[in-house]
C-alpha cells in the first residue's frame, strides 16, 4: 500500500466541496420527487430502482450541460490500486457510485475515485421479523468500514439514504443509536435544522477505519414516505404514477 501524501492538494479540495455539494443536491432532489409518486414500491430494490430514473431528472436539470457525468448503479467497486490481483470487495456493488478523476493524484493507478452511496429502509420490523432499522448500521453503514465490502475506498466522503416508512423520526433514531454503538460507531448527528417531516432529513457521522482514507464520514439522507402508499412486490407491475414535470413558460 503506498503512503498517503502529507500535505494534500490545496486545489483539490475546493473542487471536491463543490462536486460533493452536487452530489448531495442532486440526490435531495431526486428524494423529493420520489415523494410525488402517488404509490412506491415497499421493498428496497425497487425503490432504490424508482430512485434512478428521479436521479436522471434531478441531474439534468441541475446539471444540464453533464459537467459532473453520473452516478452508475449498483456496478462493482472500483479495482483497488494496492492489489496485484483481484480481490473479492471488487465485487461489492454499492447501491450507486459516482466516479470521478482526481486530478491532484499523479499516478494513473489511483486517479478513479467513487463516491459510494448506500439505500436502506427505516421504520418497524417487517412480517418476516427483517429488522430495518438494524440493517441500515450492520448492512448499510458497516459496509463503509468493513475490509470486506470497502465501500468508497480510497474517498473520505460518502452516503447513506434512508426511506422512512413507518414510526416516528425519534424511535428510529434511538434504534440507530442502540445499533451504532453495539458495533462501535459514533452516533448519527442531526442536521441545525431538526426532522423535516414530508421532505429530506440530513444527518451525519465520523468513523475510523482499516483502509483508507481514514477518518471517514458518512452523509444521512433520510426521505420521509409515511404519507405515501406503498405496494406489496410482484413479480411485474406497472411504474408509479408521479407527479408531471412543471415546464417553463419561455420568456
Amino acid at each position: 500500500m503506498r503512503e498517503l501524501p502529507k500535505r494534500p492538494s490545496l486545489i483539490s479540495p475546493k473542487r471536491w466541496e463543490v462536486r460533493r455539494a452536487h452530489y448531495l443536491a442532486v440526490f435531495e432532489k431526486a428524494l423529493l420527487l420520489l415523494r410525488t409518486c402517488n404509490e412506491l414500491p415497499e421493498d428496497e430494490p425497487n425503490l432504490t430502482r424508482e430512485l434512478w430514473f428521479k436521479i436522471t431528472t434531478a441531474r439534468r436539470e441541475l446539471d444540464p450541460e453533464g459537467r459532473f457525468s453520473h452516478p452508475v448503479p449498483q456496478a462493482d467497486n472500483l479495482p483497488d490500486p494496492d492489489a496485484t490481483e483481484v480481490q473479492s470487495h471488487e465485487f461489492k456493488k454499492p447501491d450507486f457510485q459516482w466516479i470521478h478523476d482526481d486530478d491532484s493524484e499523479a499516478d494513473e493507478r489511483y486517479i478513479q475515485k467513487s463516491f459510494a452511496i448506500e439505500c436502506k429502509r427505516l421504520g418497524a420490523p417487517t412480517k418476516s421479523r427483517w429488522r430495518l432499522n438494524e440493517q441500515y448500521v450492520v448492512g448499510g453503514m458497516n459496509r463503509f468500514r468493513d475490509p470486506r465490502w470497502k465501500y468508497g475506498r480510497g474517498m473520505a466522503e460518502g452516503a447513506m439514504i434512508g426511506f422512512i416508512q413507518n414510526m416516528e423520526f425519534e424511535a428510529i433514531s434511538s434504534a440507530i443509536d442502540s445499533d451504532s454503538k453495539r458495533i462501535g460507531f459514533d452516533r448519527i448527528s442531526r442536521d441545525p435544522r431538526g426532522w423535516q417531516e414530508r421532505s429530506v432529513s440530513r444527518l451525519g457521522n465520523s468513523f475510523r477505519r482499516e483502509f483508507p482514507i481514514t477518518p471517514f464520514r458518512l452523509f444521512h439522507l433520510w426521505l420521509d414516505i409515511r404519507d405515501v402508499p406503498l405496494k406489496a412486490k410482484r413479480s411485474v407491475h406497472p411504474a408509479p404514477k408521479c407527479a408531471p414535470k412543471r415546464r417553463r413558460t419561455p420568456r
